[in-house]
């Protein structure tokens, strides 16, 4: 009975985890998509017709080339 209690500890701990890394990752997708706005009109655009995209601030990855 121990070993299924440390079992489900361990689990909880590892679901934790990754519900934080989750949470952190949809943190940044917000702040990178923050900064587009887009016209009130965007969604009505139809087909064959574009939206204006305006984006605020550097948009540059973070990540290495």
């Amino acid at each position: 009975m121990d070993a299924v209690t440390q079992r489900n500890a361990a689990m909880v701990e590892q679901a934790t985890a990754a519900a934080r890394t989750l949470a952190d990752h949809a943190d940044q997708l917000a702040g990178q998509v923050g900064r587009f706005i887009l016209p009130r009109d965007a969604g009505r655009a139809g087909p064959g017709r574009t939206a204006g995209v305006v984006v605020h601030g550097d948009f540059r990855s973070d990540r290495a080339a």
